[in-house]
């Protein structure tokens, strides 16, 4: 039986597992990944660190969580029951874990086209981050679903690497004034209207067919049309949401006695940075530790 199970292991993971282990409560963090921050191609907003890769700075979060003292298990959970006194944590190789309290931190994913060849094709040319694959597509011409400012930038870092990038939105890319100047210097960026009907490939991507029934040659698409936040565990748990978000208090409680919250799934700001969400997993593990001393 453990005091505390952390499910994620990014910013607000991290921090609640450094924390729970400081107030000397036996924590266990589950993950499946290290979640957005990994695709952060350059961080340059977190304090005492002047830049440096999402991916390394994850890495470096859970190196430090760990030698505090959190036990982390690279383990997707998959199911979360609450029990009188306790909650049954189910991971997706089948394994089962107990504990007294629960904090979700769980934080955002990308949404789907939901359109026909998506699935099948993920991970054979079909992509949803642009840092991890971009070099994989070298010379190659590739397809950058999205108007949003992400859209954008993630034209830009293919850029250097495939031989023709376009960016397919429904009108005119919504992004930042000043990536779209980029865009208009970048010789091998092209911006196309339309929307994706169905992607199509033999054993990986080669085409995108559109909803006008045009086609779009396309040995890589990266999917960028923005970001909701992992409450499926949640809402397994019945716990209460705001618009989307995980309803938690100025302790990230939630209105499940023993059922905490940190992080982008939480409703507690708009601002969902890397910063934001350490200090709500810092703010959840020191409300885990009063709810256990008084449980």
């Amino acid at each position: 039986m453990y005091d505390l199970i952390i499910i994620g292991a990014g910013p607000a993971g991290c921090s609640a597992g450094i924390y729970s282990s400081r107030y000397k409560l036996k924590s266990l963090m589950l993950y499946a990944d290290f979640g957005q921050i990994s695709y952060g191609y350059e961080v340059h907003n977190y304090p005492g660190i002047e830049s440096i890769s999402g991916a390394e700075l994850a890495q470096r979060m859970l190196k430090q969580a760990i030698k505090a003292g959190v036990e982390a298990k690279n383990e997707e959970a998959i199911k979360a029951v609450k029990n009188k006194n306790s909650f049954l944590v189910i991971t997706k190789a089948g394994k089962t874990y107990e504990s007294k309290s629960l904090i979700l931190a769980t934080g955002l994913k990308h949404k789907k086209l939901n359109v026909k060849g998506e699935e099948q094709y993920t991970g054979k040319g079909v992509s949803y981050c642009v840092t991890c694959d971009g070099p994989l597509f070298a010379e190659k011409e590739v397809v950058v679903v999205g108007a949003s400012n992400s859209a954008v930038k993630a034209a830009l870092m293919l850029k250097d690497y495939a031989k023709k990038v376009t960016i397919l939105c429904r009108s005119q890319p919504s992004a930042e004034p000043a990536s779209m100047d980029l865009i208009k210097k970048s010789k091998n960026i092209t911006i196309k209207s339309g929307e994706v009907k169905e992607i199509r490939g033999e054993r990986f991507v080669n085409k995108i067919i559109l909803d006008s029934g045009n086609e779009i040659k396309a040995e890589g698409v990266f999917i960028e049309i923005g970001l909701e936040p992992s409450v499926e565990l949640a809402k397994q748990l019945k716990a209460k949401l705001d618009k989307g978000n995980i309803k938690a208090d100025s302790e990230q409680k939630t209105n499940i006695k023993g059922l905490f919250a940190a992080g982008n799934i939480t409703n507690r700001t708009r601002l969902k940075q890397i910063i934001t969400a350490a200090s709500e997993g810092a703010i959840a593990a020191e409300a885990v530790y009063k709810y256990l001393q008084v449980k």
